[in-house]
């Protein structure tokens, strides 16, 4: 098989800079720390019919006010109205529907195609969201969850190529089924599953818990008012799907897996979007004969691709000078994860870790976080100072919440974002106590080097106010 005309960029580089070498100070292996950078093209929107079954809480707690002055439940009509207006934009056959739950399932739209450029549609549908979803009752998570199982798994959906469920919630379970296994098995199964939790006081616990049964995804919006940017990065991964079911494997080293946190011969990847610009962290002792295998199915056209990548070979400048490769950034990266992942297993077992246990790691933390802002004083390239703000933001944040009940929250959030690439940042710490450190977190709700032009362009899109005469001028 030869590689695939969505891959732009595919190679292998080892560090092999001799001063400031600090990986392996803390490493006792004879490993060398290289990258394997994979690059793809611009690809169009998928062509391919495929289905959205968007479940949205309307419990009572949806009333409350943020801090712009709007509720909660105003903030997600808002972000509904800009996504249904965006995919009748989209010159893509999408069929979506919409239900309110809070006790009981409340029909917003059922399952509809959105026409091209069908501006009365938007507005009628626009209407349903204003007028059907208000904020009610109690809160029924499983009753959710076995609706979307079924309406996922009907005839009607299954006459789509590619199926999605996205919920959101912002409360915890008053009503229903409240153990996490049985509402694990509730999840629906042959569909791509995006679990959205608004606000602090939702149960991260358990969203986290559905998100990982099958390896979906889990986001939480800190700030309502950006609610239009986190479902933006859902429905760009959805239009613009480039591979899915990627395989890298390695011979003669080993690649890193950040979700287990540990050293393997074989990641997987459930999909890459077009523009996608991923580093995945790899380890030899014998880069000369290191060599790592990625494959991928492409969403657009159905086909297989294999490609087989080697080290790049020692450059020279123009004295005959081995130009030495620097990959001292992602070294940071590397280190950062796994405190981060260290930290995580603190925080699973919260109140039952001694109190010096925590101290010691949170030292460990800070100790590091300062090395990296030495290093990131000295970068004169801003891309790289951004690449190093964010590792020290997400340092300082796993840090100062490290004997919080929300530390599993924050660390995992900024864990999972940095270790996949992801785009959105929190950046409104709740609970959070200042110190005098003259340590500032970016405001930036986006992370600039993870995010393409078109996906920019598709959470501004959901991220837009609607009109005042609640109508949608496409």
């Amino acid at each position: 098989m030869q590689m695939s005309k969505i891959v732009k960029n595919a190679f292998v580089e080892f560090h092999t800079k001799k001063d400031g070498f600090y990986y392996e100070e803390r490493s006792t292996s004879t490993n060398h720390f290289g990258v394997f950078f994979l690059e793809l093209n611009e690809s169009p929107i998928l062509k391919t019919p495929q289905f959205v079954y968007s479940s949205n809480d309307m419990s009572g707690s949806m009333s409350e006010y943020c801090d712009d002055g709007s509720t909660k439940m105003k903030h997600l009509h808002t972000t509904l109205e800009n996504i249904i207006a965006l995919f009748s934009k989209k010159s893509a056959e999408i069929g979506m529907e919409i239900v309110g739950f809070d006790n009981i399932i409340t029909e917003v739209i059922s399952a509809t195609k959105i026409n091209h450029n069908d501006e009365r549609q938007v507005n009628e549908i626009c209407k349903k969201i204003n007028k059907i979803l208000k904020p009610r009752n109690s809160t029924d998570i499983g009753l959710a969850l076995n609706h979307a199982k079924s309406k996922l798994g009907s005839e009607l959906s299954s006459s789509f190529s590619e199926k999605h469920f996205i919920f959101m919630t912002d409360g915890n379970i008053t009503k229903g089924e409240k153990k996490i296994a049985n509402l694990q098995s509730q999840i629906p199964t042959g569909s791509r599953n995006y679990f959205i939790g608004f606000g602090i006081d939702h149960d991260y616990i358990l969203l986290q818990s559905l998100a990982e049964t099958y390896s979906d995804a889990y986001y939480y919006v800190d700030k309502i008012e950006n609610a239009g940017l986190v479902f933006g990065e859902i429905i760009h991964s959805i239009l613009y799907t480039a591979l899915k079911d990627i395989i890298i494997t390695v011979e003669n080293g080993e690649i890193y897996d950040f979700v287990k946190n540990e050293w393997t011969d074989k990641i997987k990847v459930p999909y890459l979007c077009g523009e996608a610009k991923k580093q995945y962290h790899v380890r030899s002792a014998t880069p000369e004969l290191f060599e790592i295998t990625h494959s991928a199915c492409e969403v657009s056209t159905g086909n297989i691709y294999m490609s087989t990548e080697i080290a790049v070979p020692d450059l020279e400048n123009g004295d005959g000078e081995i130009i030495e490769t620097d990959l001292r950034k992602y070294m940071y990266r590397q280190v950062t994860l796994q405190l981060l992942s260290e930290a995580l297993e603190l925080a699973k077992k919260y109140n039952r870790v001694p109190y010096e246990e925590q101290e010691e790691l949170r030292e460990k933390i800070y100790n590091f976080r300062h090395e990296l802002q030495i290093y990131a004083n000295d970068c004169s390239n801003e891309n790289e100072q951004q690449f190093m703000k964010q590792l020290c933001d997400d340092l300082y944040i796993c840090e100062k919440m490290m004997n919080s009940k929300y530390m599993l929250l924050y660390t995992n959030v900024r864990k999972t974002s940095q270790g996949s690439g992801g785009s959105y940042n929190i950046t409104k710490i709740e609970n959070y106590q200042f110190y005098n450190d003259d340590y500032e977190i970016s405001q930036d709700a986006l992370n600039r080097s993870n995010t393409s032009e078109t996906q920019c362009e598709i959470m501004r899109e959901c991220s837009q106010r609607y009109n005042d005469d609640d109508t949608y001028i496409i």
